[in-house]
């Protein structure tokens, strides 16, 4: 099992915005959001598997918010964020080459 986990995550970390076919709209978005952050929060600090999903979390998080949908508000709790429409108060990630 945890070999096809890992093949999966190895297989499909490709950053998403290469592969525009993968994802349809944004609760496809959120859905592998939460898949990723529960993998990424539950993990061995060692981990590949962990690391990928990680990883992923993150380039699925800027997805999202290039397709408007933002994770958090200016001011909250990490454990109070949910996802929501952006707006001037929500929180953003800043995409660093």
């Amino acid at each position: 099992m945890r070999a096809a986990a890992l093949f999966s995550m190895i297989a499909f970390s490709t950053p998403l915005w290469a592969a525009q076919n993968e994802v349809g709209g944004p609760q496809d978005l959120l859905v592998i959001w939460q898949r990723a952050d529960q993998t990424c929060r539950l993990g061995g600090r060692d981990d590949m598997e962990t690391a990928l999903a990680c990883r992923r979390r993150e380039e699925v998080q800027i997805k999202a918010q290039a397709k408007g949908w933002c994770r958090g508000r200016l001011g909250e709790p990490e454990e109070a964020y949910r996802w929501h429409h952006c707006g001037a108060q929500s929180v953003r990630r800043v995409v660093i080459d």
